[in-house]
């Protein structure tokens, strides 16, 4: 896995277009989805994204790899969102404990 950040304040200063970043993961046959675990669904997709910046965190991973990635993004994923309000002193109390699954017996 490649985890990178990217995002048009950025790229257009080193003349890098996020097309070009798709095709060079798609040509290695590799998938992209975002920090918070949504895949890139083609290549327009992670342009636009790129350009909305919404999020700057991405990660190249290998297809074959895909469906291992997608625990890694889930409940890490949702508490990265808690974290900074977590530090700032914000209690989510309830909110948070709904996002941790129990684990099944």
């Amino acid at each position: 896995m490649v985890a990178f950040e990217f995002g048009a304040n950025s790229y257009a200063q080193y003349g890098t277009d996020p097309g070009d970043v798709w095709d060079f993961f798609a040509s290695r046959d590799y998938l992209l989805r975002d920090i918070c675990g949504r895949r890139m669904r083609d290549r327009q997709h992670f342009v636009d994204s790129s350009r909305l910046q919404q999020v700057w965190d991405y990660a190249a991973i290998p297809r074959e790899l895909d469906e291992q990635s997608i625990r890694y993004f889930g409940w890490r994923a949702r508490f990265a969102r808690f974290l900074p309000r977590f530090l700032l002193g914000w209690n989510p109390g309830p909110a948070l404990r709904s996002l941790v699954r129990r684990p099944r017996k």
